[in-house]
Order: structure tokens, then C-alpha cells, then sequence
């Protein structure tokens, strides 16, 4: 089966198998340029906490899909909120190179973060260490970091799983067209 971008991919086991692309053409669902202008936009308007108290609110939701066992289409949008926020996270941090290369590093093994049990896990996780960075001031990057890189693997494997990439793709990019529509009004007011 390919997506939109031309990436081949079945699911199997809840297992990605890529074809003639590099696993970041996978990870990233639309044009990173583009993401990181929304996440600059937002972080400057609204500020990094704030950001970082949405990507926990959204990694909650997620997982309380994941927990009803909702259907792939129930779970698109959570998804896709997880992604868009997860880039804040790495944007507002600059902790994108650290994050691929532990995601890159962990993605090799087939057997990890393999159920849905396991990437809820990965999630609470990364909740928490977020948690610790806002009400606390600890200087957990290192964790935040591997944390996130978790979570992003978590949610391509659970994308891959409910076999909606092309659903969660288009709705990232419709999500991302409104920012930028609002982004522009407000710049015309």
C-alpha cells in the first residue's frame, strides 16, 4: 500500500515495513519546514509551557483513546494533535537532532514499544518528565529527549497498526492550514 508521499508500507504485527524510503520520510508526515514555523509562531505567541501543557493534554487524550480501543478514524485526529505537539516539544527544547538519533537508534529493534500497552507507557512517560520540567525546573533534557523519542515511535507504530497514515497525514495538514490561517488574520488585525 503508499500514502500520498509514495512511501510503501504495510501493517504487520504492529510493525512498520518500509520500502525504498529512509524511516524519516515515515516519521515525518508533512514538510518540516512548515511544522517548525508553526511551532515557532505558536511558541513565541503563547510560550513553551504553554505548548508544553498542550502536548500533555493531547498525549492524554491519545492514550484514552488508545485505552477505549476506539477505532482507527477515533483515533486520526488524537493522533495527529500528538504530532503536531510533539514537534513544539522538539522545536522549543532544540532537541530535534538528539530526538531522530535516539528514535533512529531504538526504531531498529522490532520488538520495542510493540503493544499498546507499551506505548502508553511511553507516553505517561514523557507526560511526566514534562511534568517535572515545568512545575519543578529540573534540568531533564536527556530524559525529555529519550522520552520523546519514545513517544514518536510509539505513535508511528500505532499509526501503522490502525493502518492510517494517509488519515492522519491529511488531517496534520488541514490542522496545520488553519494555523497558518489564523496566524495571518491575526496578523492583518
Amino acid at each position: 500500500m503508499f500514502d500520498e508521499a509514495g512511501v510503501k508500507y504495510t501493517s504487520l504485527n504492529s510493525e512498520i515495513e518500509v520500502c525504498n524510503a529512509p524511516m524519516e520520510q515515515l516519521f515525518n508526515l508533512v514538510p518540516q519546514q512548515e511544522l517548525d514555523h508553526i511551532s515557532d509562531v505558536t511558541i513565541k505567541k503563547y510560550g513553551l509551557n504553554h505548548q508544553i501543557s498542550i502536548c500533555i493534554e493531547e498525549l492524554g487524550e491519545l492514550s484514552t483513546e488508545l485505552l477505549l480501543n476506539n477505532s482507527a478514524k477515533n483515533t486520526a485526529a488524537e493522533t495527529a494533535d500528538v504530532y503536531i505537539t510533539l514537534n513544539h516539544i522538539t522545536y522549543g527544547y532544540d532537541i530535534r537532532k538528539s530526538v531522530i538519533a535516539a528514535r533512529d537508534k531504538k526504531i531498529l529493534n522490532p520488538n520495542y514499544l510493540t503493544g499498546d500497552n507499551e506505548r502508553l507507557i511511553s507516553f505517561f512517560a514523557l507526560q511526566k518528565e514534562l511534568l517535572k520540567n515545568i512545575n519543578r525546573g529540573f534540568d531533564n533534557i536527556p530524559e525529555i529527549t529519550n522520552r520523546t523519542a519514545d513517544a514518536y515511535i510509539a505513535l508511528i507504530k500505532s499509526i501503522a497498526e490502525r493502518n492510517n497514515m494517509p488519515t492522519v497525514r491529511q488531517i496534520v495538514q488541514s490542522k496545520m492550514a488553519r494555523t497558518i490561517q489564523r496566524i495571518q488574520a491575526e496578523k492583518t488585525k
